[in-house]
């Protein structure tokens, strides 16, 4: 496979199961898309290593566009992500930053994805994957969105991917 990501959630309103269930498509990380429910291999995780630098001073307060920004820019091969066409993982946060004027209720959206996987439960572990596609999804290098301007944020963040002191 051509993907150093596996991503377990999507963001679909209304996600289906059945016949999808097995399918993933392999495409272009992109932040706002593929940012849940993440597990990467240990080579993506040292050519993450390898970028502390950018990705701990891209002014973004978020790890996603860091993240994108190394991939865009740092990482020789680009980032590339097997997405499930059926999540297993779900955003409950309608409520907050991005949410102006949404109805806001964690518990229902709980009780939503609750009794969308019990009455699919048995779609959601398939014997086998299959690829139903390599979607081209368009790309751009991410402006940075302000809010990790402080250098002290930056030098943590560095402590943290230190490629000296964590393997």
């Amino acid at each position: 496979m051509d993907c150093n990501i596996l991503t377990l959630g999507t963001y679909d309103k209304k996600p289906a199961y059945g016949s999808l269930s097995p399918k993933v498509d392999i495409m272009n990380w992109v932040s706002s898309k593929h940012n849940m429910g993440m597990s990467l291999t240990r080579e993506t995780w040292n050519l993450m290593k390898n970028c502390t630098e950018a990705f701990c001073r891209f002014d973004d307060y978020n790890w996603d566009w860091s993240l994108h920004y190394i991939g865009m820019t740092c990482i020789p091969a680009k980032l590339r992500v097997m997405v499930m066409k059926s999540p297993r993982i779900f955003h409950i946060g309608e409520c907050g930053l991005h949410a102006k004027g949404k109805n806001c209720s964690p518990a229902e959206r709980v009780q939503y994805i609750e009794t969308l996987l019990n009455s699919n439960h048995q779609y959601l572990f398939p014997p086998a994957l299959v690829v139903n596609g390599y979607p081209n999804v368009p790309r751009r290098v991410p402006k940075a969105n302000g809010g990790w301007g402080d250098i002290r944020d930056h030098q943590l963040c560095i402590s943290f991917l230190d490629k000296e002191s964590h393997s």
